[in-house]
């Protein structure tokens, strides 16, 4: 478990606007459901997690490259108002053609700017 770079935390704070999301070919899955989602079905697209604690990781079933942070340091990464400790980013899928999607396939949902998206 490596420490987080600058480089890391400037990418992950570009993440959070607009014009990073443009920019990079990358997102944030944050949350503990989502998370452990992700792991489950595609851990091969993670570029690295970040985690508030080691327990948080493996909870989660976080592999690959994972940096533990202080819990302060997370809260100022996340954006989230009340986060969960872990986030993860990741590669942007590819898109797919809608005849090709699956019931059973994995979807990835962004809902951004809703109070309570459960």
């Amino acid at each position: 478990m490596d420490e987080l770079t600058k480089k890391e935390t400037a990418l992950i704070q570009a993440l959070y606007t607009r014009h990073g999301r443009k920019k990079y070919p990358y997102c944030i899955v944050e949350g503990v459901r989502s998370c452990s989602e992700f792991f489950a079905r595609v851990p091969e697209m993670a570029l690295f997690s970040v985690a508030d604690s080691a327990a948080t990781a493996s909870a989660v079933g976080a592999c690959g490259d994972v940096r533990i942070v202080p819990e302060k340091v997370f809260e100022k990464l996340s954006g989230t108002v009340n986060s969960q400790g872990i986030l993860i980013v990741s590669k942007l899928p590819e898109a797919v053609a809608e005849n090709d999607i699956n019931k059973d396939d994995f979807i990835i949902a962004l809902a951004e700017k809703i109070p309570n998206p459960s």
